[in-house]
């Protein structure tokens, strides 16, 4: 079995007194389900093949990286104090060490591809589905409840709504009381999901990252009527499962709530069986543990280094280029690739399988394709964990990929290592170092 350690570690998942949020619901499931496809739940980095981080929980490791984000704070859009800027820099941080990257949605994978320019693995929040009964009555109110109030969690759209439609009772976790809104603070998760065993229809008008408590509504066969923005719009299917409203348009959700109301016993069973059938924990469980599997056989290298030698009629130098990694003192392993840009001099005769260099692995370009062209060759065959490329009138210096080596290995956070560079003219007598 692969071995992972999560961060947090699911054992740390015990109630708070304020209820299970979402991240550790989704911990507490990766504990229960990962060691049944294969992947055992160890207890510290150490023991670990792969380390699964969860939003900015930092782990020093050199082991490959698994990052679960559940969202960034959007300070572009909203009003964030500054340590939400500091909590970003965590994410962000994650993100940026990630060997793979897991999101609860296509809404947060977007900005990641985005600005990040890295591909993210689109795996949805889950439930435990047999632990949700279906409702064989409900109290008749709306309920909108989060575990607390903030510029993104903010109840006032639900207050608006209720302002609306004075004929129905609302009960929520925050905002304001009325006549037919009762706001009952927040709670323990069990009593939460007691409360929510009463509701009629469930309202998400948050912007979500993933939303696993409508979730838990949809299991119940509780209709979900929303803005259609975030995640709620890649888990509601409208007028099927719940009803979408475009962001701020308070007549159409309130129009949601009656049509969800009038036909709610038809859209529940829609919703409870949209959720059974593709948002249980233990199915999308399996493909948790196929990202945290390709992330360790990804890992696996054929050998340390791979130095790419780019040339192009240069002869002349080539000897001497190969003649420096050979002298390297590197304890590690070395893979070789010279890819001759289509050379007119007598490059294929120095690098004859038969001369001095047969270990070298040597590709030539039909064409004289340039500089950029020739190292992507060089990339598509690089077997190493770590690719230097060395101009072919370039040198090493002996001790340069050990010095590299052991700078990358110890800051497993670095993306980069370089040296420093000695300049000679033609004739060998100037030098100059640089930084």
């Amino acid at each position: 079995m692969i071995k992972a350690f999560i961060n947090p570690h699911p054992k740390e998942q015990v109630e708070d007194g304020q209820g299970g949020g979402g991240i550790s619901r989704v911990i507490t499931a990766q504990g229960r389900w990962l060691p049944e496809y294969g992947v055992e739940v160890v207890d510290s980095e150490e023991e670990a093949d792969v380390v699964v981080i969860h939003a900015g929980s930092l782990v020093r490791t050199d082991k490959p990286i698994v990052a679960v984000n559940h969202g960034l704070y959007w300070t572009g859009d909203f009003e964030w104090g500054d340590h939400f800027w500091q909590y970003n820099g965590a994410v962000i941080e994650a993100l940026r060490r990630a060997h793979r990257i897991v999101v609860p949605s296509e809404w947060v994978a977007q900005p990641i591809r985005r600005d990040m320019r890295k591909n993210p693995i689109v795996i949805p929040h889950g439930v435990e589905f047999d632990e949700f009964e279906p409702q064989k009555e409900n109290g008749g109110f709306v309920l909108w409840a989060k575990p607390r109030a903030d510029v993104v969690s903010d109840p006032r759209p639900m207050n608006e709504l209720a302002r609306l439609m004075p004929d129905i009772s609302f009960l929520s976790t925050f905002g304001r009381p009325t006549e037919n809104v009762r706001v009952t603070g927040v709670m323990p998760y069990q009593q939460f999901q007691e409360m929510m065993e009463g509701a009629a229809i469930w309202l998400a008008t948050t912007r979500e990252t993933g939303d696993i408590a409508s979730r838990e509504a949809m299991a119940r066969g509780i209709p979900v009527v929303g803005f259609n923005w975030g995640g709620t719009a890649e888990l509601v299917r409208h007028m099927e499962t719940g009803f979408l409203a475009e962001p701020g348009d308070y007549k159409s959700l309130a129009y949601g709530v009656r049509y969800c109301l009038e036909h709610r016993e038809h859209i529940g069973e829609q919703a409870r069986e949209w959720i059974r059938a593709n948002y249980q924990w233990k199915a999308l469980m399996a493909r948790y543990a196929d990202v945290i599997r390709c992330a360790y056989e990804e890992d696996q290298y054929d050998t340390d280094i791979t130095v790419m030698v780019p040339s192009y009629n240069y002869a002349k130098f080539l000897p001497e280029a190969l003649d420096s990694i050979d002298a390297q003192t590197f304890e590690g392993s070395i893979q070789v690739i010279v890819v001759d840009d289509c050379s007119t001099d007598n490059t294929q005769e120095v690098l004859s399988p038969h001369g001095r260099y047969p270990a070298v692995e040597v590709v030539r370009h039909e064409y004289n394709s340039g500089l950029p062209a020739t190292l992507n060759t060089g990339l598509a065959l690089a077997r190493g964990k770590y690719v230097i490329p060395l101009d072919a009138d370039n040198l090493l210096t002996p001790t340069a990929l050990q010095v590299l080596y052991d700078a990358l290995e110890s800051k497993p956070w670095l993306d980069v290592a370089s040296g420093g560079l000695s300049l000679y003219s033609e004739d060998g007598n100037h030098r100059r170092a640089t930084d």
